[in-house]
């Protein structure tokens, strides 16, 4: 049986037994027991000294979870917390089990404002006091506790919307009944979400509806995997082996970013019946449309007419929440219709956090809240390409809830130079290319930016010497300098 987390406010003192929170919690939990399913609540399940951030944490990543929604609930920070990461994961409404306690405004649209106001007013006040003492280093963990502000501020209506859109009962006839209607719904998506593989007949059954998992690639079979191909061939071998974990590939401007995911889409990876997406997202970050229209390309699916009905009518800022929830969707049915589980790649996310003035509004964080879902997914590898780490940044103020594992590309080694001038111009005499490595090793700034440049170059003059070399070494560098990239 699947672990049910609970999410509420412990009760006041005032409160008498029979409409406390705590009393509604006691019964659920019975009524669990009764029922064989494990029941985790920070009561019960944190021990002396443990952390009850990671519990927090637990919570917002759980499966199953009761949401006892109060006054106090709104009100409190550790279970505002909780709620901020629940949002942070897929598939929200599936996965929380709400009791709405009369006391809370949910159901009052101008009322439930006020948290709004509370959250807001919390989040100037513990600010300004922080820009008064001075923000040092030696601040760091309020610093943080002033990131959770920020979020809870950003999110506080969204979850009372959320909460308000789903049909509720009262808490005394949930009590009366044992919690039954509870029960039937969280036994009614257990069941969807451990639903089997339908049945087919050979040759006459629809495909199957299971989602692929993605593979961990046996790189000991030399004739499918091929990384001599590759400008850092070692490394490349290494990002491939940690398949199908979600990766973030960091590295400073002109160090071949670009380069190194292009030869990891490359390297063998296609041939194991995976799909590659691959995506540049400068290119598409000022319309939602065009890029949800060229992940379904790539994808080979489809965008259904509902969709374009749909961002016709719901205003951006509506849709800034939600609209990642396509992006999860035509992945996870690319994966299902043609039996591959997906590689998605996306380049240079760190223009998404610059925020850039023509960025679509469509792009918010919920479009954070579904790249960290798909991390998740079996179906799909997600790997990101930055020149600064995506964990903990910060995207209009909110903290970013997508994590992931770094790897560092490393600067480009003598080896690394030679054999791709090499593989480029075979012919090319040995000075002139002893000379070309020196000068790209001394100027590491931009290293892979000059070499590409120099052998696109180097490529209509197979001839060139040093004295060619040289020159245009000192043009390219100038450049370099005018447009202020050192």
């Amino acid at each position: 049986m699947p672990d049910i987390y609970i999410s509420y406010a412990w009760k006041d003192r005032e409160q008498t037994q029979d409409d406390s929170r705590e009393h509604i919690v006691d019964q659920f939990c019975e009524a669990c027991k009764k029922r064989g399913y494990t029941v985790l609540r920070d009561k019960s399940t944190l021990s002396y000294r443990d952390s009850i951030e990671n519990f927090m944490r637990q919570i917002g990543a759980g499966k199953y979870v009761l949401v006892v929604v109060s006054d106090k609930y709104l009100f409190s920070e550790y279970c505002m917390f909780e709620a901020v990461k629940l949002l942070a994961h897929e598939r929200f409404e599936e996965r929380v089990f709400p009791i709405v306690l009369p006391e809370s405004n949910v159901f009052n649209a101008e009322k439930s404002l006020d948290y709004k106001v509370h959250w807001q007013d919390k989040l100037q006040a513990f600010s300004r006091k922080l820009d008064a003492i001075g923000r040092s280093s030696g601040m760091a963990e309020m610093l943080l506790k002033e990131r959770d502000y920020k979020e809870i501020d950003e999110n506080v209506l969204q979850f009372v919307t959320r909460i308000s859109k789903m049909n509720v009962l009262p808490p005394k006839a949930l009590l009366d009944s044992g919690f039954k209607d509870i029960f039937a719904a969280l036994e009614k998506q257990i069941a969807k979400d451990n639903a089997p593989e339908p049945k087919t007949t050979p040759g006459k059954g629809p495909a199957s509806l299971k989602e692929p998992a993605f593979p961990k690639f046996d790189l000991r079979n030399k004739d499918k995997f091929r990384f001599e191909h590759a400008l850092r061939p070692a490394q490349t071998k290494t990002v491939v082996s940690k398949f199908p974990a979600s990766l973030n590939i960091v590295a400073d401007k002109g160090q071949g970013r670009r380069r190194f995911m292009e030869d990891l889409a490359t390297c063998g990876i296609e041939n194991e019946n995976i799909r590659v997406v691959h995506i540049k997202l400068p290119v598409f970050l000022n319309d939602w449309d065009a890029f949800l229209q060229e992940v379904a390309r790539q994808a080979d699916i489809s965008l259904t007419e509902s969709y374009q009905d749909f961002r016709s009518y719901i205003p951006n800022a509506i849709i800034s929440g939600i609209t990642g929830k396509d992006l999860v969707e035509l992945l996870r049915e690319s994966a299902v219709k043609h039996r591959q589980p997906v590689l998605f790649i996306l380049e240079n996310l760190e223009v998404f956090f610059e925020a850039p003035e023509d960025m679509d509004s469509a792009f918010g964080i919920g479009f954070l809240q579904k790249l960290n879902a798909l991390k998740n997914r079996d179906f799909c590898t997600l790997l990101v390409s930055s020149h600064r780490s995506v964990n903990h940044s910060v995207f209009k103020g909110i903290s970013s809830p997508l994590t992931l594992d770094e790897i560092k590309l490393n600067l480009l080694s003598d080896e690394n130079l030679r054999d791709e001038i090499l593989r480029r111009m075979p012919d090319i005499a040995e000075d002139a290319r002893l000379y070309l490595q020196e000068q790209l090793e001394s100027d590491p700034n931009h290293t892979y930016q000059l070499l590409e440049e120099l052998l696109n170059e180097l490529e209509g003059h197979p001839k060139a010497d040093r004295k060619d070399i040289k020159r245009m070494l000192i043009d390219k560098r100038q450049k370099m300098v005018g447009y202020g990239r050192k």
